[in-house]
């Protein structure tokens, strides 16, 4: 029973045919990994969603995004969102991108504030992490109370100098952290442009020891 209210309300998202199978579909892996899970046991032996492996970690970080998508639409006074790991292609990005240009059929994430990033690269936390910047701002950008937007130890992604973002399109973001990073200063000027009144900029380059390219920033 439970599980039926939870696809029904996956399915009153709004998110489109591909995105609603995803969830459903990883909803329904979940379920069938964890049948007969042992709760006085950290780990089932025959549990295979316990496995390693690259198609596990996939299932993982999707399951992982579906659930936090849940999550939001469920919590309507999420006032701050912190990330350590960049929000990439899945249920969790359609979701925060489809919440910012209103195209949720309820509106979501209207008191979101803050959005924090901070990179830390498990093998190493000294190296920077390339993330698309752009990206980030276009899934926030548009929401009324939008405020904050703080990064550290980021550098950016590939596709940041061949992606144009319209100027002036964000009415609520007022201030932008960017700390300890190696971006361009063309990509600084463009997310500096996308606030109709940036208010408050802060800015420090350097500070980590390499980016994910291997090429020495000490």
């Amino acid at each position: 029973m439970e599980h039926a209210v939870i696809e029904n309300h996956v399915a009153e998202l709004g998110l489109g045919a591909g995105t609603t199978r995803e969830m459903l579909e990883s909803l329904h892996w979940w379920r069938r990994e964890t049948v007969g899970l042992d709760r006085s046991s950290p780990v089932h032996p025959n549990a295979s969603s316990w496995k390693h492996g690259e198609e596990a970690d996939q299932q993982h970080q999707i399951f992982a995004g579906t659930v936090t998508a849940l999550l939001l639409s469920l919590c309507k006074n999420i006032n701050t969102l912190s990330f350590e790991s960049e929000v990439s292609e899945g249920p969790l990005r359609d979701y925060i991108l489809a919440s910012n240009y209103g195209l949720t059929p309820r509106p979501a994430l209207e008191r979101l504030r803050h959005v924090a990033y901070s990179a830390r690269r498990p093998e190493d936390e000294r190296f920077y992490e390339a993330v698309d910047i752009l990206d980030i701002l276009r899934c926030i950008h548009r929401l009324p109370q939008i405020d904050i937007l703080s990064m550290d130890g980021v550098t950016e992604g590939e596709r940041a100098a061949d992606e144009p973002f319209p100027p002036k399109t964000s009415r609520s973001l007022k201030r932008i952290h960017l700390g300890n990073m190696d971006i361009h200063p063309d990509l600084v000027h463009t997310i500096m442009r996308i606030p109709v009144g940036l208010e408050e900029l802060s800015l420090s380059f350097g500070g980590m020891w390499c980016n994910i390219r291997g090429q020495d920033k000490s």
